[in-house]
Order: C-alpha cells, then structure tokens, then sequence
C-alpha cells in the first residue's frame, strides 16, 4: 500500500534530461530510493518506456552527433535496453490481464485514453498509494490518488 506506481512519462522525464520534469523525477525515484518507498511500474509501460526512449535517442543522436541514422539507431538501442533493465531494478513490474483491459475500456466515458487507462487499471490491481503522472489530463480524470513528480515529492516529504 505504500508503492507509488510512476506513468511512462515519469521514467522518461528521469531518463532524458532536456525534458521539463527531469529534475523532479530524478529527485522523486531518488527519494524514494534512500527512503526505503517501493516504486512500480506497469508492464505495458515498460514496453511502451523501452520505444519511446530508443525513438528519443535516434533523434538526439542523429541531431547532437551527427551520426548516420543506423548508427544513431544501433546507440539509442543499447540505452533503451540499458535503462530499461534499470527500471526492472528499480521498480516492480505489475503485471496485467484480461481485467485491466476490460476496467480500461470501461473508463473511456471518463477518460478518452486507453493507455492511460491501463495505468489506471495496474494502480487499482497493486493498490498503489500513488500513480505519479506528469499528465495533467489523467491527474485531472485518475479515480485513484496521483499527483505529478513534484506534487509527489511535496506529498511524500522529500
């Protein structure tokens, strides 16, 4: 009950430092780190972490570098897989079923976004304490308690 489940947006904000929330989410996973606050992370999200991050890193490598686009593809692979086995270190993956799907599509009606939903839905399956979001969207429509990075650091006392 004390596990705080971070969103997708979370591990990118921690992992990629030109985005606007890295900072708090650096601070955040650390915090929660030294004092002992289990972090969870929902499967599809790890999926969804490893992709993005890799797309992430073929554009700031072919941009930054100047790298022929295999070679910026090949590097962005290798960290995508590195951080993604950080995560699976750092946080316990919460798995899903034929539930989460069905609670997913049952929330349409008051969020229009499936993805979310499932984060929704692994929240509710692990009785997280928290789901940290940097969607302001999803803050706004979540049926569980979520705040975003820095709210959760306020919250937690970190």
């Amino acid at each position: 009950m004390n596990e705080l489940i971070l969103d997708t947006n979370v591990w990118l904000d921690y992992h990629l430092s030109p985005r606007p929330a890295h900072a708090d989410a650096v601070a955040l996973v650390k915090g929660c780190i030294e004092c002992d606050i289990p972090l969870l992370i929902a499967a599809h999200s790890l999926k969804d972490f490893w992709y993005l991050l890799w797309q992430a890193g073929k554009s700031l490598n072919i941009s930054d570098r100047e790298l022929s686009p295999e070679t910026a593809s090949r590097l962005a692979k290798e960290v995508a897989w590195a951080a993604t086995a950080q995560i699976a270190d750092l946080a316990t993956v919460v798995g899903s079923d034929a539930s989460d799907t069905w609670l997913a599509l049952k929330m349409r009606q008051s969020h229009d976004d499936y993805e979310d939903n499932l984060v929704v839905a692994a929240a509710l399956r692990s009785d997280a304490r928290l789901l940290v979001t940097s969607d302001q969207d999803l803050i706004a429509h979540c049926p569980v308690a979520a705040a975003t990075p820095k709210d959760a650091l306020t919250f937690l006392d970190l």
